[in-house]
């Protein structure tokens, strides 16, 4: 019942009740109760009448309570009765109450306006509190999804402004929007496509020992269609210097390459022709960069989407990368493996470099065709392939990473083939779906995915709970504020108007300039920072010569030999992604320490202005750097590189060790220009979208106080004009106030806030 307390200071004394203290006094018998409802009818309107009275004194005696001589040392006491009647155990009845509100009005004691605001907020007080309908609870994404939904229709139905119902749209658009990556790996025939037919239920994309997957396809939920998308003029240039993509056919290349990305709507029947090796006509597969492909199903329909990739040994390195960049950004991955070929060199390589360098958190190893082999032959390949991961890692000298490598890696059997078979048939059995072990993997990813210990499920939950709160205690700011109107008189609100006019456009500018000088002067400090970038990869490259010069020294001097092709593989790769993840890690935390700072300065302003929601602030900053910077910068192709060092090597005179030696840096410097910078621009592009977001959560800020200040200068406009005609609908106007005051705590609870 603090809510009976809070509504009667704003709407009888135009106050916030939760600052105002409590007093000591002597509990009246019940039939002395009258002497509350004089106390809680006084006002600063009335309060000099009654004020100087003996007899008003004298009551006072009987509490126990020292004279008071203004109304700020009557709010104590009156705060301490309300918290008497309204207590959960009081067996007070609000019809007294009433029954002296209109005593008091009837011999004139109270003026008309106070006795409608007690009437309607005793009568309001007296009336049985609404059921709270079911709570949010953590660990249900898909349920408190469904909850988040239906709130917003129950908010929507509060509304009749065009702005607000907008408002409520847009959290509704944005949770809708949200969805989870499942990215699916594998070499050529480890059977992807067959897997992901069996997850959809339907026969959709191709198989076959030669790839069919030719591009990176993206499936998602919706009304069966594809949308096409061509490489660009740039991408095209650096995809014909492989000689495995060159088209004979340039007027397709002509009509289909273009500056800019062009895109193609399809219909899904032809879509073979474009993703598939074997069915594309004038090998059209090779101009098209990625499919985005539509299907409604099951697996689909929370908001997953499926990334099926070129297989592993990808001929275009471009292609390659471009997978890479995809699956450093999934939610959950698959890596397939055939159980008739054991783990590959690939398979094995493609596992250490996504969970160590990659950051993958947890990767889901498939073996398909496991209704070929038995179960101690399953068995078997699992341990082999544990067995190759630890000789692997011994090879790049991170033995000690094994147990990590294995802990974040699990393995389950799947018979795709089957599985699709069953679904597609008309009556669907559970056992046989079950045998097959594409349920076990459905079960998998739903835990990654929704499950208790999904972070980013509960980030997407989180984001939209507290933007639901924001609109509601938004428009539990803006009913108290037209409550605490109704308690000034005419003057006090053009006195209220002028204030309002003079202060907050000037105060508010300023704020806006303020951040626009904050915001250049961090654009700026990531300029600076390019400078440690070159830094730091001059020396990398001098460490990169470095250990290839003194391993062919050192090998050749020892056994007349050159260093073995795999030992100078290793050398070369394992050298760049450590390094590069240590310079790009170095980096992330120059820039959130500029952040911290930041944050600091931007709280200090926004607290001069406005101090309620600000704290909230550093909390929503605080998300934006959760994922650690150093994330998804090692997708780019080292083979370039590695086949011309190898060549180099090769050919290298151990006679004139110093000639290789400057052979070595010249080349290292040529062939690693261009990756280098696209990591810098990568770099520059991700610290500029995180300043971006950063300042967009300040700029918003502005934006709602602007918003509060001129729906607080349209109320008062309003309260203003309608002044002379109050009387007429205050009963209604205060009712429906607090109806709706009620509702959003029942909606707050229901968000367990």
């Amino acid at each position: 019942m603090i809510e009976v307390a809070k509504n009667y200071f704003l709407l009888f004394h135009g106050r916030n009740g939760q600052d105002i203290s409590f007093a000591k006094f002597k509990e009246l018998n019940q039939d002395e109760y009258s002497i509350y409802s004089l106390v809680l009818s006084m006002s600063k309107c009335d309060v000099s009448n009654i004020m100087d009275m003996k007899s008003f004194q004298k009551l006072l005696q009987m509490m126990d309570h020292p004279p008071v001589a203004s109304i700020l040392e009557l709010y104590p006491l009156q705060n301490s009765i309300l918290a008497l009647l309204t207590n959960d155990n009081s067996s007070y009845d609000y019809r007294h109450i009433l029954e002296d509100i209109e005593y008091l009005h009837k011999e004139e004691i109270i003026s008309l306006i106070n006795y409608q605001k007690l009437l309607s907020l005793f009568h309001k007080a007296q009336e049985p509190g609404k059921k709270l309908e079911s709570k949010v609870e953590e660990g249900s994404f898909l349920d408190s999804k469904k909850l988040f939904g239906e709130i917003i229709q129950e908010l929507s139905s509060l509304f009749v402004s065009d702005e607000d119902k907008e408002s409520l749209t847009k959290i509704e658009d944005q949770l809708s929007s949200e969805h989870f990556s499942v990215g699916i790996t594998g070499v050529i025939n480890a059977g992807k496509s067959t897997l992901i037919n069996a997850l959809l239920g339907k026969d959709i994309l191709g198989n076959s020992i030669v790839p069919e997957t030719a591009n990176l396809t993206i499936i998602k939920e919706g009304k069966a269609s594809a949308n096409v998308s061509y490489w660009n003029n740039k991408e095209w240039e650096k995809i014909i210097d492989s000689t495995a993509n060159r088209m004979e056919n340039n007027s397709l290349v002509e009509k289909y390459i273009h500056e800019e990305s062009y895109q193609q709507s399809i219909d899904i029947e032809q879509m073979r022709e474009f993703t598939s090796a074997t069915a594309s006509k004038d090998a059209h597969y090779k101009l098209v960069k990625s499919v985005e492909l539509y299907q409604k199903s099951p697996f689909l329909a929370g908001g997953v989407e499926i990334v099926d990739t070129p297989g592993l040994d990808d001929p275009v390195t471009l292609r390659e990368e471009i997978s890479k960049e995809y699956l450093s950004k999934c939610d959950a991955m698959i890596h397939l493996m055939n159980v008739n070929q054991s783990a590959t060199q690939k398979d094995i390589e493609f596992i250490i470099d996504a969970l160590l360098y990659q950051k993958i958190s947890h990767l889901l190893i498939v073996i398909s065709h496991a209704d070929t082999v038995s179960k101690t032959q399953m068995q078997e390949v699992i341990a082999y392939t544990k067995s190759s991961l630890s000789t692997q890692l011994e090879a790049l000298g991170k033995s000690s990473h094994l147990s990590f490598v294995l802990h974040h890696i699990h393995f389950l059997p799947v018979s795709a083939k089957q599985a699709l078979e069953c679904r597609m048939q008309v009556e669907v059995k559970e056992e046989e779906l079950q045998k097959t072990g594409i349920l076990e993997i459905e079960k998998h990813l739903h835990a990654l995915l929704y499950g208790k210990e999904a972070l980013k499920a509960k980030l997407i939950l989180h984001k939209s709970k507290e933007k639901l709160c924001y609109f509601i205690q938004e428009q539990q700011t803006k009913d108290s504020y037209q409550l605490s109107l109704l308690s000034k008189n005419k003057e006090e609100l053009e006195e209220s108007l002028e204030n309002h006019r003079k202060n907050t456009q000037h105060a508010v500018k300023e704020l806006k300039e303020d951040m626009q000088h904050l915001n250049q002067s961090t654009c700026d400090y990531v300029e600076r920072l390019e400078i440690f970038l070159d830094e730091e990869f001059i020396d990398l490259k001098v460490l990169l010569a470095q250990r290839l010069f003194s391993d062919v020294q050192y090998t050749y001097q020892k056994s007349k030999k050159k260093p073995e092709v795999n030992r100078t593989k290793i050398i070369i790769e394992t050298t760049l992604k450590d390094g590069i993840l240590e310079i790009t890690r170095d980096y992330g935390y120059k820039l959130n320490k500029r952040h911290e700072k930041l944050i600091q300065s931007c709280q200090k302003r926004f607290e001069i202005l406005k101090k309620r929601h600000v704290n909230s602030l550093e909390a929503k900053c605080a998300t934006l750097f959760n994922e650690p910077f150093y994330k998804g910068f090692l997708t780019f192709s080292t083979q370039i590189l590695i086949e011309s060092i190898l060549q180099l090597v090769a050919q290298s005179n151990h006679k004139d060790f110093s000639a290789f030696h400057i052979n070595l840096n010249e080349m290292i410097e040529q062939k690693l220009e261009l990756i280098i910078q696209q990591i810098k621009d990568k770099a520059n592009d991700k610290a500029l979208e995180r300043i971006e977001a950063f300042f967009g959560l300040f700029y918003e800020y502005i934006e709602h106080i602007e918003k509060e200040e001129k729906n607080e200068q349209i109320m008062l406009e309003e309260n203003l004009e309608q002044f002379d005609k109050r009387e007429n609908h205050l009963q209604d106007t205060i009712s429906s106030l607090l109806s709706r005051k009620e509702q959003f705590s029942l909606i707050l609870q229901r968000l367990n806030v």
